[in-house]
């Protein structure tokens, strides 16, 4: 195993370790709350960092699978860093945003409405998807090309 490739799965145990955590946060304060202005507080505090902090997560996977298929050749972790971005954000913008419209109808803050962040979260899973593999076939198509002419 070379090094970038351990740097990346270091990389990503942590990242998954942060963000498993900001989760954790939501669903337990949003379950277990004894202010309603607090959970709020929390919630949006936690939801924030999630939302900023998951793509910038996914671009620094990225960046490393670049250098793990321009080193060995291996587009796997191209696999691997959609996947990550696919599950939190899914996490994030159906379960977590359900979770939250749950709780603003338990503690009466629900004005009627409906939310369509689930369906945001899958646009952006198949533009991240989208984007990695467009990454993926530039850089396999460059390194075919440089091979080929040496």
């Amino acid at each position: 195993m070379q090094k970038v490739e351990k740097v990346y799965y270091g990389s990503a145990a942590v990242f998954v370790l942060i963000l498993s955590g900001l989760l954790y946060r939501i669903f337990f304060i949003l379950e277990n709350f004894n202010s309603i202005e607090t959970a709020q507080f929390i919630y949006r505090d936690s939801a924030s960092i999630l939302m900023y902090s998951t793509p910038a997560f996914f671009i620094v996977l990225m960046i490393l699978s670049n250098m793990i298929t321009v080193k060995s050749g291996q587009g796997r972790y191209f696999i691997f860093s959609y996947l990550f971005f696919a599950v939190f954000t899914v996490v994030d913008y159906v379960f977590a945003a359900e979770s939250y419209f749950l709780f603003t109808k338990r503690a009466g803050l629900w004005a009627g409405g409906f939310s369509v962040a689930g369906l945001a979260g899958l646009f952006l899973c198949f533009v991240a998807f989208i984007l990695s593999l467009v990454n993926y076939l530039i850089l396999n198509t460059l390194r075919k090309t440089t091979t080929h002419k040496k």
